[in-house]
């Protein structure tokens, strides 16, 4: 089980801020919409973050953003500074009911904070003056005077990948949220905003591409074997499932498939462990009549044959009723394919050991349990032979360059070079700046 570590930053901002064209940005923000544009905003690179990988093997990622501030006038400002904070909040099924003092719910909540960082993009004038203890009327003004127009500061942090991800659960939530406040001197209203962020974590390639296979055999009667091409899919995607069964001694029935999805939820809060299962969808193939003796058309039914079919299991649609799967200290969701094949078998005579025209009907259930990944997580990425192809296809056999247009090449590619290394030398920076305050 993976366990959390509580981690807090501060740093300054390395990004000065940028004051931008007044009119240029204005103009951009009146493009968004009709309405006036937001005195702050945050906006982010990547509005979904991924991790791929489990805990133990994922590198994790950076979130990457900007602040950005529309001054529609000359304004005072003391301060801006950015908070980022993730919690993981657990509660028993009372908490939500509960109309007690604030106390007595808390003894039914548990909330843990599991990384903080701060950004500070403008300090106060006198943070740098504090040390001098007496004031002189020539002292600078505790405030910073900005003219109008579009501000931005850029931020990174780096998330590492032990960080749980986002949840939305019944009992218990994981959440991301930046929030910014710009500070005015007085009785002037601070300005404020804040940003969900959301973290998605994805199986590794190598692990999802292993898929599942069972193959059992069950009584000495019927031999089984269940294949699923991958071990975890997006919520609202379908399941490929091949299923294949061979009879071991004659007159051995299948007579029904039945298939559930089980979602099982493990909260822990203060001590105290509650448990939730319920079958999220469920899929019926080849069912015989309610009576039971007058099958229908069914292509299940075998006497002694091999018996194969492949068929689609589709997932329940993204909503609050079917969640992620995950496992952490306080909040583990698991699930599972339950296969429920229902055969009629010949009896075994108790004298001869041998069977007799009689059958019974037993039920063979399996489970098999699958990883359902965000709805975010799907990918349509093309496959190697299809890249080969498109690869082929463009192939040209033209004549070499001319030495302009090589020369030309060089002097693009020794820009990008530099480029690469500005930006290496700016997260190298945030990263030592990261760990220079955390030391302290």
């Amino acid at each position: 089980m993976s366990s959390l570590t509580s981690s807090t930053f501060s740093t300054e901002s390395p990004f000065s801020h940028k004051h931008h064209n007044t009119k240029h940005y204005l103009s951009k923000f009146r493009k968004i919409g009709s309405q006036s544009p937001p005195n702050l905003q945050i906006k982010l690179i990547e509005p979904i973050l991924y991790f791929q990988g489990n805990p133990e093997e994922s590198l994790g990622c950076f979130m990457r953003g900007e602040l950005i501030m529309n001054l529609t006038k000359p304004t005072k400002i003391k301060r801006i500074e950015m908070n980022f904070f993730g919690r993981m909040k657990t509660y028993w099924p009372q908490c939500k009911i509960y109309y007690g003092s604030h106390t007595n719910r808390n003894e039914l909540c548990e909330e843990r904070e599991i990384i903080k960082h701060n950004w500070i993009f403008l300090s106060s004038p006198t943070a740098s003056s504090s040390l001098h203890t007496s004031h002189s009327l020539n002292s600078p003004p505790e405030y910073h005077l900005l003219s109008a127009g579009v501000y931005t500061y850029p931020f990174e942090l780096f998330l590492p990948g032990t960080l749980p991800e986002t949840i939305q659960a019944q009992l218990g939530n994981v959440v991301y949220k930046l929030h910014a406040t710009v500070i005015k001197p007085g009785f002037s209203t601070n300005l404020r905003t804040s940003q969900h962020v959301t973290i998605v974590r994805t199986l590794s390639e190598e692990t999802n591409s292993q898929g599942i296979a069972i193959s059992r055999d069950w009584l000495n009667l019927i031999n089984y074997e269940i294949t699923i091409p991958n071990k975890a899919y997006s919520i609202g995607d379908s399941i490929d499932i091949d299923l294949k069964t061979s009879p071991q001694v004659k007159r051995v029935r299948v007579l029904g498939l039945r298939i559930e999805l089980n979602e099982q939820s493990i909260y822990r809060s203060r001590g105290q462990k509650n448990i939730e299962s319920k079958i999220l969808s469920t899929y019926r193939i080849n069912e015989l009549d309610s009576d039971g003796d007058n099958e229908r058309d069914n292509d299940l039914i075998l006497d002694d044959i091999f018996y194969h079919k492949n068929f689609i299991f589709p997932l329940p649609k993204c909503s609050n009723c079917v969640h992620i799967s995950c496992k952490w200290p306080s909040i583990t969701i698991s699930h599972s394919l339950k296969f429920h094949i229902n055969v009629k078998i010949p009896v075994n005579s108790k004298k001869t050991g041998n069977f007799i025209n009689k059958f019974k009907k037993e039920v063979i259930e399996i489970d098999v349990p699958i990883t359902l990944l965000s709805c975010s997580c799907v990918e349509n990425l093309p496959q190697y032979d299809e890249s080969w192809i498109n690869l082929d296809q463009g192939y040209s056999r033209d004549l070499p360059p001319s030495y302009e247009t090589s020369i030309a090449d060089k002097r693009r590619t020794i820009n990008l070079s530099n480029l690469n290394h500005f930006s290496e030398s700016i997260v190298n920076t945030t990263i030592n700046n990261n760990r220079r305050h955390t030391l302290h």
